[in-house]
C-alpha cells in the first residue's frame, strides 16, 4: 500500500489524487478570473513521475486548452519546497523581468514564500498578482492574506487507505492492486479575491 502524491510502477496499491486534474481546476480558477499570464512556481529536474512534473503538466494542458501560451520564461524550479524557496523563484522572475499576473505554485508553503516577496517588492495579492498554492495547509489559511488552495480529501485518503488495508489482510481474492483517487476542492480564499474597494 502506497498513500502519496509520487506515482509508481510497481505492483501495489497506491491512493493518492490525480495531480494534473487538480492543477488544471487551479489554472482554470485563474483563467476564470481573467488572469493570462500565470507562472508556475515549483518545477523540479527529478522523474516525470514526481507531483512538480504531475502539477507542471496539469499548468500546461490547463492554459492550452484555454488558448493561452504555456510560457516557459514563466516557470520557475525551487531547489526545495519551502517558504524561502517560494520567494526566491518569485524574486527571480521578477528580477528578469518577468511579471505575471497569477501564481499558481506547487504547494502552500512556496506560496506563502512567493506572496512575502511580491508584498517586500510593492506589489499587492491579489490585486496586482493573485496567488495559487496546493495542499491546504493550516498557515495558509492563517496567513496575512488567507491563500486560496488546492484542498486534497485527507479523510477520503486515509479512509480508502484504512478499507484497502482490511481488505488484503481478510484475503479478499480478487483484490488487484490499483491506482485509488480520491477527491480534492478547490477552496477560494483573499490571495485570488479581489478586494472590495
Amino acid at each position: 500500500m502506497l498513500v502519496g502524491e509520487r506515482e509508481y510502477d510497481a505492483p501495489y496499491d497506491q491512493i493518492a489524487i490525480d495531480n494534473v486534474s487538480a492543477a488544471r481546476t487551479a489554472v482554470r480558477h485563474l483563467t476564470g478570473l481573467g488572469h493570462r499570464r500565470i507562472a508556475f512556481l515549483g518545477a523540479r529536474r527529478e522523474s516525470a513521475r514526481q507531483p512538480a512534473h504531475l502539477r507542471l503538466r496539469g499548468w500546461r494542458e490547463e492554459l492550452g486548452a484555454t488558448g493561452l501560451p504555456c510560457d516557459d520564461s514563466l516557470v520557475a524550479a525551487t531547489d526545495g519546497y519551502g517558504r524561502i524557496d517560494g520567494a526566491a523563484a518569485m524574486n527571480a522572475l521578477l528580477d528578469r523581468g518577468e511579471r505575471p499576473d497569477a501564481v499558481f505554485a506547487y504547494n502552500d508553503l512556496i506560496a506563502i514564500g512567493a506572496m512575502r516577496a511580491l508584498t517586500d517588492r510593492g506589489l499587492r495579492v491579489p490585486d496586482d498578482v493573485a496567488v495559487v498554492g496546493f495542499d491546504d495547509i493550516e498557515e495558509g489559511r492563517f496567513s496575512t492574506i488567507a491563500l486560496t488552495t488546492v484542498s486534497p480529501d485527507k479523510q477520503a485518503i486515509a479512509r480508502l487507505a484504512v478499507e484497502r488495508v482490511v481488505a488484503r489482510l481478510a484475503g479478499a481474492p480478487d483484490l488487484v492492486p490499483e491506482r485509488i483517487q480520491p477527491g480534492y476542492t478547490l477552496v477560494a480564499r483573499e490571495s485570488t479575491a479581489r478586494r472590495p474597494g
